[in-house]
């Protein structure tokens, strides 16, 4: 059984993941729907709407891997998967790293190796490798949104749902998809469905299929703003490999059966307003920001009642990086070999700024502004390769990584020797 020290070592190497998004890959995905409509008329069951025309990503297209360290994706993982319920958000922010720290396989060669899961995690028992596909496939999505399409601000469709109230009616029927993204200025939103097996491609490709049935239609008022994409990533990981499959269905009410998945955005501005908060919130629980993060929501009118008794207080913890000063909360556990791994989880202070300001015993709710071009350039340029997106020292004793994401977020894990 490897160590503590060689697993974290396996988390900051280099890995090769591949990507596929084709046109050979949309025409097999509507292959599959043909058959699958065929079967339920055969049955003399109804036909589920689904959405067709299906395109490749044209920020995929072409692109046939992906570079990135078994960290990140856990960074990402421990990001996406930050509940709404605010006494589960600390348990769900670090259990990304601790759970599957032991997840991927320790690189025997050097240099660029291919993603893919250890021995151990392949023999776990069936609802458990379901629940690993899943959780890596979510964090693979958010990981390509922020990275490659530049999106990285998630909300769960199920959360924004709760305020539809006031920004609009929604026409849906059978299961939602799962995040919509969007970036720093809400000019790019996405809707996106994520999917993650380990039962082979072709596995995958029917998941894609069914994601061509949850992906809603968000359409606003007026002709001059179109109708966000729908995306759906696949993730399959092989006994020796990783693979993202991607496909483009078209935006605006384009199901087969109309008027059966659809969003009409009424209020765009409220709409956009609902959507940051709910991420910002999101940001801070994964930070350990809870009584911030429900009186966020609560300042914005988005629930009601009054705070659970069960949230946590926020443990003051910083830390000083090339990128600035992050806060946030740290935990750690022991091994049985004495070496010690702690997991600190922050947000960047010119970030928090924009949600918070602490002062004294009170927690005010600072007026939300736009990132100006500096802060906007610092947070996304080290997510595109401009400035470096993980960091790595090794020093007698110790072994610090740490991954920053274009959102404001950091996660560092520290290895210390007994």
């Amino acid at each position: 059984m490897p160590s503590l020290e060689q697993w974290t070592e396996a988390l900051l190497t280099e890995q090769r993941v591949y990507v596929e998004s084709s046109t050979a890959l949309c025409d097999a995905i509507a292959a599959r729907q043909v058959t699958r409509a065929a079967a339920l008329v055969a049955k003399g069951a109804a036909t589920v709407p689904a959405k067709g025309n299906l395109t490749p990503i044209d920020a995929l297209e072409g692109v046939e891997n992906i570079l990135l360290r078994p960290i990140e994706l856990l960074h990402a993982i421990g990001r996406i998967t930050t509940p709404p319920v605010e006494n589960l958000a600390d348990i769900s922010a670090t259990w990304a790293i601790l759970r599957y720290l032991w997840a991927f396989e320790i690189p025997a060669a050097v240099g660029i190796v291919d993603l893919h899961l250890s021995a151990d995690a392949r023999k776990i028992d069936f609802h458990q490798k379901g629940l690993l596909s899943d959780e890596v496939g979510i964090g693979m999505a958010q990981w390509i949104m922020e990275n490659e399409l530049e999106a990285p601000f998630p909300v769960d469709v199920l959360v924004a749902k709760e305020d539809s109230d006031t920004w609009g009616e929604i026409e849906t029927s059978g299961p939602s998809p799962d995040y919509l993204f969007f970036n720093a200025d809400k000019t790019l939103i996405y809707v996106v469905e994520c999917k993650g097996s380990q039962s082979g491609r072709a596995k995958c490709e029917e998941q894609l299929r069914r994601g061509t049935e949850q992906v809603i239609a968000l359409t606003f008022p007026g002709a001059a703003t179109a109708s966000p994409p729908s995306l759906i990533l696949g993730t399959y990981m092989e006994p020796s490999r990783t693979t993202v499959l991607a496909i483009d269905p078209p935006g605006g009410s384009q199901h087969n059966s109309p008027g059966k998945r659809n969003w009409l955005i009424t209020d765009k501005e409220a709409f956009l307003k609902s959507l940051q908060t709910f991420s910002d919130s999101k940001l801070l629980r994964f930070a350990g920001f809870y009584e911030e993060a429900f009186d966020l929501r609560k300042a914005e009118e988005l629930i009601g009642g009054t705070r659970r008794r069960s949230v946590q207080k926020s443990i003051a913890d910083e830390r000083s990086t090339e990128l600035g000063i992050y806060h946030g909360t740290a935990s750690s556990i022991r091994a049985a070999d004495g070496m010690r791994l702690e997991v600190f989880r922050g947000v960047h202070a010119d970030r928090l700024a924009e949600v918070i300001i602490p002062t004294g015993k009170k927690r005010l709710l600072q007026k939300r502004r736009d990132f100006t071009l500096d802060q906007k350039s610092n947070f996304e340029n080290h997510s595109k390769g401009k400035q470096a997106r993980l960091a790595i020292t090794r020093d007698l004793g110790q072994t610090l990584a740490r991954s920053f994401s274009s959102s404001g977020t950091l996660l560092e894990v520290k290895l210390l020797a007994p």
